[in-house]
């Protein structure tokens, strides 16, 4: 026999619950800021170590604007491309995003994403996303070391 299906609870007036009744529940939510916050400043090391380290060749006010250019323009994408989504218009095409964040523009789109909430739920766009961070970390890593990972599998390979 098949139980009744449960009815839907009614608020203090009496009438169906509104939106605003229910608790927030969002599939994939973000993460608490404190980690977010925690996991963002570790990736941060790497790459700002190679930059200060970079600045020894290159002046810092040149890798400081050229930092803040590409980082402004990856958020105003993402900002907005979400616009453009709330509002049924021609998005703008993933790959010029991900050309953003190839160019130094992957923190900035990390925090779009957060702040935002854009672009989070697309797995394709995700693994890309996240493999062009990947990237970032292992280039930053490879300048701050001298190039001691590839030699390294360089040796193991001959």
């Amino acid at each position: 026999m098949d139980s009744p299906s449960p009815q839907p609870t009614t608020s203090r007036t009496g009438s169906s619950p509104k939106n605003s009744d229910l608790p927030a529940q969002r599939k994939g939510a973000p993460l608490s800021w404190p980690f977010a916050l925690g996991i963002f400043c570790a990736l941060l090391v790497l790459p700002l170590w190679a930059l200060i380290d970079l600045s020894d060749r290159i002046d810092w006010r040149i890798l400081a604007t050229a930092f803040v250019i590409v980082s402004s323009l990856t958020f105003y994408f993402y900002w907005s491309d979400k616009r453009k989504a709330q509002h049924d218009q021609w998005r703008i095409p993933e790959g010029t995003l991900h050309l953003l964040e190839i160019l130094g523009g992957w923190f900035a789109g990390l925090l779009a994403q957060r702040f935002l909430r854009h672009k989070t739920q697309k797995m394709s766009y995700q693994a890309v996303f996240w493999f062009i961070g990947i990237l970032h970390q292992f280039a930053a890593f490879e300048w701050v070391s001298h190039g001691w990972l590839s030699r390294s599998v360089w040796q193991l390979l001959q």
